[in-house]
């Protein structure tokens, strides 16, 4: 019988009488003791507006979790994509990947934005992760700004391809989170309308 692998889903909550301070040092502390305990993954949770929980920009807490371990899966569980630009996410994981190849996952979910904008964001986003960005530029043009088009080159500054499984094969979403504590499971990709936090890695 095989181990299960199991990974964190991290809120930042910040408990009664800490601070926002406080809450995020104790998630760096949180995952290099998940890490010591063999867990696979660390999920960075997102949440706006909110004074129970300090997970306002996940993918800036993933740098630093990054940096805080050595060979755990640091992921977003997940960036709220109606609230940025796709170039821009796109971009932001090319780096962390690049700093920490091997080790990031993009988790994306819609929360409380439009449901009909999210699955051109989505569709925006892959073909800017993709292996033909070059050849393919969002069809959401003037909301990612002029410079959408080379986007992909500045998502992938050291040449690697996205994937849902390794840093060398070709992108491929990947599933929803089985439960807080299980890794993701493959499935097909969402039909149009449909939301949910398809994860990528690298």
């Amino acid at each position: 019988m095989s181990t299960p692998r199991l990974s964190v889903l991290d809120q930042t909550p910040v408990g009664e009488d800490h601070t926002p301070d406080e809450a995020l040092r104790a998630s760096v502390d949180l995952a290099r003791a998940a890490e010591d305990l063999g867990y696979t993954r660390y999920w960075a949770a997102e949440h706006h507006g909110s004074p129970g929980f300090a997970s306002s920009a996940p993918e800036i807490l993933a740098g630093a979790l990054l940096a805080h371990t050595s060979h755990m899966r640091i992921g977003t569980g997940g960036v709220l994509l109606p609230r940025y630009d796709p170039a821009k996410i796109a971009e932001v994981f090319g780096v962390l990947g690049s700093l920490h190849p091997g080790r990031v996952d993009l988790g994306i979910g819609r929360a409380g934005g439009p449901a009909r904008d999210f699955p051109q964001r989505l569709a925006d986003l892959r073909t800017l992760l993709g292996p033909t960005a070059s050849s393919r530029t969002p069809r959401s043009r003037p909301r990612c700004g002029s410079w959408a088009r080379d986007a992909h080159r500045l998502a992938s500054p050291a040449g690697w391809a996205p994937s849902s499984r390794s840093a060398t094969s070709s992108p491929r979403p990947a599933a929803r989170r089985r439960s807080r504590t299980t890794g993701p499971r493959t499935r097909p990709p969402p039909a149009a309308g449909r939301a949910g936090p398809w994860p990528y890695a690298w």
